[in-house]
C-alpha cells in the first residue's frame, strides 16, 4: 500500500473515532437535560397537585359544620370532626401511589400539618356577613312583596299630615304664648287703671258724691266732705276767735278786783274746728301719698303692658312666618308627587286618595285666620300711652289738691275754689274709672277686641280636655302592660342574656346606645308630634331600605325569619289579668330590638311604638275628618281626640285579631310583625342590637358564638422523592427558583390555604 493510501485510511478511522465521542457526550447531555426537566416537570406537577390538596382539605374542615345551628338559624360555624383529622385524611386521599390512588409518579408525603380555626361568629363583621348571605335573595323579595305593598301607599299621606300637624302644633303653642302675653298686656292695663283708683277712692268721692248743701264741721272722710264742711267750718272758727278774744277781755277786766263775766266756749265748737283742721291735714298727706303712688304705679304697670304687648306682637311676627312657610309652592290639591299617583314602581296597589291628602294642605292654608293684624297692636299701644297720660293727669290733679288741701286749715274765702277742686278731682276719677276701671269701657273694647279670635277656645279647651282624658286611657293601657314583672325563672333567663349582650358588646369594644323604646309623653299634644315624627322616619326608612340600605333591610328581615315574636293573644291574656307565660324564648324579636332586661319591657315598648304609629295614622285621619270645624286649633284638637281614640281601638284589634287596617282610606290590613319589622327598619343593626342577638342564639344553643369559628388556616409540608441528580437539585434549589428546598433526594414545601364561610 502506497503511503497516500495509508494516509487516507488512517485519517478515516480517527473521524470515526471523534464522532462517536462527540455522539456519546452529545446523548449524555440529552439524557441530563432531559432527567432535569423531568424532576422540574414532576415538581411543577407536585406543587399544583400538593396545592389543590391542600385547598381540598381546608375545605373539608370547613365541610364539617354544625348543622343543627344552620338548620335553627341559617349560619355556618365549625362543629363536627377534629379539624387536623380531616386535613390530614384529605391530604392523604391525594398522597399518591402509596395507597394506591392518584398519579404514581407524584408520590407525595405530608408532614407539619395543621389547622388554625379564628374568626368567630360572635364577631360583628363577621356575623353581619353570613347575615347577609343568607338574606341576599329572601330579604328584597319579602319587602317587596309585602312590607312596601303595604305601607308605601301610605307614606305621602303621612308626609302631609305630620307637615300639618307640625306647622298647626308650632302654630297652637306660638297663638297661646301670644294669647297669654296679651292676657298678661290687659292684666297690667286693668292693673294700672284699678291701681289708680282704689289708692284715690278713700280720698276722692268714687263714684262721684253731689258738692250742694252744706255739711257741720268737723273731721272730713275725703275730698268732697271737706269742700262741703269747709263754710260751716270757717264760721265755726270765726264763733270760736271771737269767744276766744272775749275770753282774753275779761281776763283783763277783771285784774282791778271786779268779777269778769263768765264766759264758756263749747266744747262741741272746739271739736269741729279742730276736727276738722286736723282731718284736713291728715287728708292732704293721705292724698299726696295716694297720688304719688299713682304717678308711680300707673307708668310702670302700662310699661309691663307695653313690653308684653311687644312680646305678643313678636310671637305674632314668627306666627306669620310659620303660615308663610311653603305658601308660595303650595296650591290646594296640588299634592306633588302625592299619594294619588299610586306608587311610582308599582308597587304600591293601594293608597290613600289625593283629593283626601289634598285637604291636609287646605286645612294648613285656614292657619292665617289666627294673625293679628298689625292695626290691632299699633292700636292697643295707642291706647297704653293714653292710659299712661291720663294716670298721670289724674295723679298730678291729685297731687295739686293735696297741696291745696294743707292751705285750708286757719284760711276764710277759700269755699268756692275747694268746692272746684274737689268737683274736678273727682269728675277726673270718675271718668278714668269709667274707661280703666274693671268695667270701663277702655278695658271693656279691649278685652272683646282681643276675645275675637278666640271665640272658638272654649270649643278647643273642651276637646283638649277630651283628649288628656283618652291619653290617660292609654297610659293606663300601657301601665298594665309592662307592670307585670314575671316569675323568677322568667326573669332570670333575662338577665342571662343581657349579661351575654353586654360581654359580647365589651368583646367587639362597642358601647351601649340609648333605649330605642318610645318615652312617655307627658301629654296628648307631646305624643303626637312624636308620633308623627317617628311614622314619618319609619315610613322613610322603609323607603329607604327598598331603595339600598341593605344592612338594615337583611336585618329587619333575618329577625322576622329566624326569631320568635310574641303573639298577641298571649298579651291579650296578660291584660284580662291571666297568668300569661311571657319567656325569652317567646319573644326573642322584642328583646333583641328594644333591650329591656324584663318579660314585658320589652313588648310594652313594642306596643307602645305601635301605638305611635296608629296614632300618627289615625290623626291624619282625624284632620281629614274633622275639616268642616274650620278653625285650625279646633281641626287640630278634633283630629287629636280622634285619634288617640281610634289608636286605642286598633291596639285592641291588633290583639283580638292581629289584625288592624292600614287606614280608614286604605285596604291593606296589618299584623304584629309587620310593625316589627317597621321598627326593625327605624332602628337599625346597631351593635347592641347584633350583641342581642348574638345573646339569644347562645342562650338558645348553649354554644359560646366567641369560640364558634368560621374561617379556616390550613399549613403543610409535602415532599416529593427525586428520581435523578438530588445534588444537582439542591444546588439549583439555592437560587430560590424551586419554591422549595432539596433534602437528600427528596424535594419539600410548605403549603398554606385558607377559606370561610363567607
Amino acid at each position: 500500500m502506497t503511503r497516500l493510501g495509508r494516509k487516507v485510511r488512517h485519517f478515516g478511522t480517527s473521524a470515526r473515532g471523534s464522532v462517536s465521542v462527540y455522539f456519546i457526550a452529545a446523548t449524555a447531555a440529552i439524557v441530563l437535560l432531559g432527567a432535569l426537566l423531568i424532576d422540574f416537570s414532576r415538581i411543577a406537577a407536585f406543587r399544583h397537585s400538593a396545592a389543590l390538596s391542600m385547598r381540598s382539605g381546608v375545605r373539608s374542615v370547613l365541610a364539617s359544620y354544625d348543622p343543627v345551628f344552620y338548620d335553627k338559624y341559617g349560619l355556618f360555624i365549625r362543629g363536627g370532626d377534629d379539624g387536623n383529622g380531616l386535613l390530614r385524611k384529605t391530604l392523604e386521599g391525594y398522597a399518591g401511589s402509596r395507597t394506591g390512588q392518584g398519579f404514581p409518579y407524584l408520590d407525595a408525603e405530608w408532614k407539619d400539618t395543621g389547622v388554625t380555626e379564628s374568626r368567630p361568629l360572635a364577631d360583628h363583621e363577621v356575623f353581619r356577613r353570613q347575615v347577609l348571605e343568607e338574606m341576599k335573595i329572601k330579604a328584597p323579595v319579602d319587602l317587596a312583596l309585602e312590607l312596601a305593598r303595604r305601607f308605601r301607599g301610605l307614606s305621602p299621606a303621612v308626609k302631609e299630615a305630620a307637615e300639618t300637624v307640625d306647622r298647626l302644633e308650632r302654630l297652637r303653642k306660638a297663638y297661646d304664648r301670644r294669647e297669654a302675653a296679651l292676657d298678661q298686656a290687659l292684666a297690667a292695663q286693668l292693673q294700672a287703671g284699678e291701681a289708680a283708683v282704689n289708692r284715690l277712692r278713700d280720698r276722692v268721692p268714687y263714684p262721684p258724691v253731689s258738692l250742694s248743701g252744706r255739711r257741720s264741721a268737723g273731721e272730713p272722710a275725703h275730698l268732697a266732705d271737706a269742700a262741703l264742711r269747709y263754710a260751716d267750718y270757717v264760721s265755726a272758727r270765726q264763733t270760736l276767735q271771737r269767744l276766744q278774744e272775749q275770753m282774753a277781755q275779761a281776763a283783763s277786766s277783771g285784774a282791778g278786783g271786779a268779777a269778769p263775766p263768765i264766759i264758756i266756749i263749747p266744747p262741741s265748737l272746739l271739736m269741729a274746728v279742730s276736727g276738722y283742721e286736723s282731718g284736713v291735714s291728715r287728708l292732704a298727706g293721705l292724698l299726696s301719698s295716694a297720688s304719688a303712688r299713682v304717678l308711680a304705679e300707673v307708668p310702670e304697670k302700662t310699661a309691663f303692658a307695653m313690653s308684653a304687648l311687644q312680646q305678643a306682637q313678636d310671637t305674632n311676627e314668627e306666627m306669620k312666618a310659620i303660615v308663610e312657610e311653603g305658601s308660595s309652592s303650595e296650591s290646594p290639591g296640588s299634592n306633588e308627587g302625592g299619594p294619588g299617583g299610586g306608587g311610582t314602581d308599582g308597587v304600591a296597589d293601594d293608597t290613600v286618595d289625593s283629593a283626601q291628602a289634598g285637604v291636609l294642605k287646605e286645612i294648613r292654608q285656614t292657619a292665617a285666620q289666627l294673625l293679628r293684624d298689625d292695626g290691632f297692636f299699633d292700636g292697643y299701644r295707642t291706647e297704653l300711652q293714653a292710659l299712661s297720660s291720663a294716670g298721670g293727669e289724674l295723679g298730678r290733679d291729685a297731687a295739686q289738691a293735696a297741696g291745696f288741701l294743707s292751705n285750708v286749715p286757719g284760711s276764710t274765702g277759700l269755699e268756692g275754689e275747694l268746692l272746684a277742686t274737689a268737683d274736678r278731682l273727682q269728675n277726673r276719677l270718675a271718668d278714668f274709672a269709667a274707661a280703666y276701671a274693671s268695667n270701663g269701657t277702655v278695658i271693656r273694647d279691649r278685652r272683646s277686641v282681643i276675645e275675637k279670635i278666640r271665640a272658638r277656645d272654649g270649643e278647643r279647651k273642651a276637646l283638649e280636655q277630651e283628649a288628656d282624658k283618652e291619653w290617660g286611657v292609654w297610659n293606663g293601657l300601657s301601665g298594665k302592660l309592662g307592670g307585670r314583672q314575671g316569675d323568677p325563672d322568667e326573669k332570670e333567663a333575662f338577665v342571662q342574656a343581657d349579661r351575654l349582650a353586654r360581654e359580647n358588646l365589651a368583646w367587639n369594644r362597642q358601647q351601649e346606645e340609648a333605649s330605642s323604646g318610645q318615652r312617655a309623653a307627658s301629654d296628648p299634644f307631646e305624643g303626637k308630634d312624636a308620633a308623627m315624627k317617628n311614622t314619618n322616619e319609619w315610613l322613610n326608612a322603609m323607603a329607604d331600605a327598598a331603595a339600598g340600605l341593605r344592612d338594615s333591610l337583611y336585618f329587619s328581615e333575618y329577625a322576622l325569619l329566624r326569631l320568635s315574636r310574641s303573639s298577641p293573644a298571649d298579651v291579650k291574656r296578660l291584660l284580662e289579668g291571666e297568668n300569661s307565660s311571657l319567656p325569652l324564648e317567646r319573644q326573642e324579636m322584642e328583646y333583641v330590638l328594644y333591650g329591656f332586661a324584663n318579660p314585658t319591657g320589652n313588648i310594652a315598648a313594642a306596643y307602645a311604638e305601635i301605638f305611635a304609629f296608629r296614632l300618627a295614622v289615625r290623626t291624619m285621619e282625624g284632620l281629614i275628618e274633622s275639616r268642616s270645624l274650620g278653625h285650625p286649633l279646633l281641626i287640630l284638637a278634633a283630629a287629636v281626640v280622634y285619634g288617640i281614640r281610634n289608636a286605642i281601638q286598633d291596639i285592641h284589634s291588633l290583639l283580638e285579631r292581629d289584625s288592624v287596617p292600614l287606614s280608614k282610606y286604605m285596604k291593606a290590613q296589618t299584623s304584629y310583625s309587620d310593625y316589627l319589622r317597621l321598627f326593625y327598619l327605624l332602628h337599625g343593626n346597631a351593635p347592641a342590637r347584633v350583641s342581642r342577638l348574638i345573646a339569644v342564639m347562645e342562650q338558645a344553643t348553649g354554644l359560646s358564638l366567641s369560640e364558634a369559628y368560621t374561617y379556616a388556616s390550613a399549613e403543610g409540608t409535602a415532599s416529593l422523592r427525586l428520581w435523578f441528580f438530588p445534588g444537582l437539585m439542591k444546588a439549583l434549589g439555592r437560587t430560590g427558583r424551586l419554591g422549595g428546598t432539596v433534602k437528600g433526594n427528596r424535594y419539600e414545601a410548605a403549603f398554606v390555604s385558607d377559606s370561610s364561610y363567607q
